[in-house]
């Protein structure tokens, strides 16, 4: 392994467990109907009164459900491997849509509900929908040729003609389509097959610990794909219980919900979990809370540590993307490395390449900054772009598929994220990564939420600015104040050059920086 090479590679190629030819990713999500039918499979809570479920089905009553919903996709006689986009709020008709499409042997889109028909028309057209299962009090559609269904419809002539079974379809076979959230203007959609699902197995052992006895708490919108994952379909095939909130909460319930809940292990995002700790997080001693799971922006060491303070439970960080999903994690019973969401999960072919030479497949030494990329022949890796094929061809090196993350793998196989190699800041001639400077932003007293990224005051000078959300002492100490803490820490060149304070950063729904409207600030 790398340690033995001196190189930045954790294995030639993908090691871990392979899926069987046949496999369905519905009917493995809901096996445990068959074992154990009357355990609650889903829930979802509404923060005021999170003692009583405002949905919930347990595996018995979510199998019959969905065979009865398949049974009326069937009869709707659409073309094989339909794409058939879901457009509802997150909640048990989610998940039933999401299980019934692919279950049928169609392609599930699963759509944000906050897109509006203008969106949704335009998503449509890039991935060739059939048909939409739409939450009627959403907006609808006006696009020529595409179905406008109800689930309810479908539930009700389902159950007319009795339960369907599930499609025979193969491992490689497409499931389902998910949008990247980017930064860009063009949505691209990216192609899953079903044998995604069983490839997330190394993520059980290597950063949720989880077993059919867990129950899980996502925050997030069932439409991500680290909710739809971790949230529902994971716990799904663990045989464990997957629970929502129906809406965010006020910061002050949290220590309320995860009592009522009985949640075992919370899956969320370091903003929440700030969120959390900012208005005194105090868990009651039965709460049975096991730990606590974070993705979607990295885990800076002081709200790893406040976590652990208040709580006693560790905060497991993971890094992944839409094209393979978490490949990258800590799992609770490791020590958690600042700097690093942790080490390739087991089986995980991930190496360094350098990013400049690029017909050069050979691993950067260890240490040795560079991009990020998974082998080809993991079971987790997307069939394709669908929207923009020609990038799914750029996208790969020989066999390792590039994520576009710099990054470095350092002696103990833990990989440290530097940012993204289209974010890399040009200062003075200078090539800086954000992620490096932001680490030092956050690493003063009273900031909060930082972001940098490279502006032209004037033609052909480029110079770094930075962006901080801190608290009330630290603004009026002054932007230059600031500024002279982290110079001891960067090179002359890494510093910013001027330095704003806002209330808030602009980000995607997914939670990510959008550095090309901090540009336009």
């Amino acid at each position: 392994m790398n340690g033995k090479s001196g190189l930045s590679i954790s294995a030639a190629s993908y090691a871990g467990p392979q899926p069987p030819g046949s496999y369905n990713l519905a009917e493995a999500a809901l096996a445990a109907s068959r074992s154990q039918p009357d355990k609650p499979a889903f829930r979802l809570i509404n923060p005021l009164d999170p003692q009583a479920p405002a949905q919930s089905a347990t595996y018995g009553e979510l199998a019959r459900r969905t065979g009865h919903l398949i049974a009326g996709l069937n009869a709707l006689d659409l073309p094989a491997r339909s794409v058939i986009a879901i457009r509802q709020q997150t909640g048990i008709a989610y998940a039933l849509s999401f299980l019934a499409i692919t279950g049928a042997g169609h392609v599930a889109l699963a759509m944000s509900p906050m897109l509006t028909a203008r969106e949704t028309e335009t998503v449509s057209r890039i991935a060739n929908v059939t048909a939409i299962i739409r939450d009627g009090s959403l907006q609808a559609h006006v696009l020529d040729g595409v179905s406008d269904l109800r689930i309810e419809e479908l539930e009700r002539k389902g159950a007319a003609s009795g339960p369907a079974g599930f499609a025979d379809t193969s491992a490689g076979d497409p499931a389902y389509l998910v949008f990247t959230s980017g930064t860009g203007a063009a949505p691209k959609g990216v192609l899953h097959a079903h044998r995604a699902v069983f490839a997330r197995q190394p993520m059980y052992r290597d950063w949720y610990d989880a077993s059919d006895r867990d129950v899980f708490l996502h925050t997030g919108a069932m439409n991500w794909t680290y909710s739809l994952g971790t949230g529902l379909l994971d716990p799904l095939v663990l045989g464990a219980t997957a629970t929502f909130l129906d809406r965010l909460p006020e910061p002050g319930m949290w220590s309320s919900i995860l009592h009522a809940t009985q949640a075992t292990i919370l899956a969320s995002v370091p903003g929440i979990y700030r969120q959390m700790l900012r208005v005194g997080l105090s868990l009651q001693r039965d709460t049975p809370l096991r730990h606590a799971l974070t993705a979607g922006e990295a885990l800076r060491p002081a709200l790893h540590a406040d976590w652990i303070a208040a709580t006693g439970r560790p905060l497991c960080e993971a890094f992944g993307m839409s094209e393979i999903s978490t490949y990258l994690s800590t799992p609770p019973q490791s020590d958690w490395r600042p700097g690093s969401p942790g080490r390739p999960q087991s089986g995980r072919a991930v190496a360094i390449l350098d990013a400049e030479d690029t017909a050069n497949l050979t691993p950067l030494p260890l240490g040795e900054t560079g991009i990020l990329a998974v082998h080809r022949s993991d079971p987790g890796m997307m069939l394709g772009y669908i929207g923009d094929e020609n990038a799914g061809n750029s996208a790969f090196r020989g066999d390792w598929f590039l994520t576009s993350d710099l990054a470095f793998m350092d002696t103990d196989g833990f990989v440290h994220p530097q940012g993204r190699a289209d974010d890399i800041m040009n200062a003075m001639g200078y090539r800086v990564s954000p992620a490096e400077v932001e680490a030092q932003l956050l690493a003063c007293p009273g900031v909060i939420e930082a972001a940098v990224t490279s502006v032209e005051p004037r033609e052909g000078v480029s110079i770094i600015k930075a962006f901080v959300v801190a608290d009330a002492a630290t603004v009026d100490t002054g932007a230059t104040a600031l500024l002279e803490r982290v110079a001891g820490n960067l090179a002359a060149y890494k510093i910013p050059k001027d330095l704003v304070f806002v209330d808030t950063l602009p980000r995607t729904a997914n939670g990510k920086i959008q550095r090309s409207k901090l540009r336009a600030l």
